[in-house]
């Protein structure tokens, strides 16, 4: 039986794995191993991969038979799931949400991001400790706050939508914990998309709440939720 090397996931500090830079210019097409006997295509040259993500002929959809999973035993992913959608429902979902990624909406958003980065600086500092993990302590969470402030998750409730999404999206994680997770925030969010679509506010999940959008056979209903709890998976 022909084997493959393991998927590189040991990084050094802010780089990905060496190996990814050595495969990129001697085998940018490769076999990898990523468990058991689950051996992928890994694709590492940018115009290889820019490629496969417009052929329509790849699939994004987790519950594809031949989906590589990046652990045994991955359990059904439910439907909606923005990043693991394919064309047309892929795109008619990118299209509701053009108007919260325009420029000038995100401009409007610097000084809410500002604030956070500036919070997570303190933080590193209290105490006047003079070390600090730049990874878990400012790079890891920035994301995932930014996304809490886009989608209108309440400042106190960052905590638990942080620590919920490390969990869901950790490659290494119990697979358990990892679905404990994604209910958990599934329920946080079908609650705060209820109380948005009562009392919005400026803010993602408000806007898709509230609007009149499409459902897939064309008519219009108030309130359409598909699509929402993505948000949590894309920290």
């Amino acid at each position: 039986m022909t084997t493959h090397p393991p998927l590189p996931t040991i990084r050094p500090l802010l780089d990905p794995a060496p190996e990814y830079a050595k495969w990129q210019s001697e085998e940018p097409i490769r076999r990898v191993t990523i468990w058991g006997d689950n051996s992928p295509w890994l694709i590492t040259g940018h115009e290889d991969a820019r490629t496969v993500l417009a052929d329509p002929r790849f699939s994004a959809d987790a519950n594809h038979p031949d989906f590589p999973h990046t652990r045994p035993g991955a359990p059904p992913q439910a439907p909606g799931l923005f990043h693991q959608m394919d064309p047309p429902d892929h795109t008619r979902l990118r299209r509701m949400l053009i108007p919260d990624f325009t420029f000038r909406r995100i401009e409007q958003m610097e000084g809410a991001i500002q604030r956070i980065c500036d919070d997570l600086l303190d933080a590193m500092t209290d105490g006047g400790t003079t070390e600090a993990d730049l990874v878990a302590s400012y790079a890891l969470p920035l994301p995932t706050l930014a996304i809490c402030e886009l989608l209108g998750v309440p400042y106190d409730d960052h905590g638990f939508f942080r620590e919920k999404s490390n969990a869901l999206t950790s490659v290494a994680g119990d697979p358990a914990e990892a679905m404990s997770a994604r209910m958990a925030l599934y329920g946080y969010l079908r609650a705060l998309i209820e109380r948005r679509a009562e009392e919005p506010a400026d803010d993602l999940i408000s806007r898709l709440a509230t609007e009149r959008v499409a459902t897939r056979r064309g008519r219009p209903r108030r309130g359409h939720r598909h699509g929402l709890p993505a948000a949590a998976g894309g920290s």
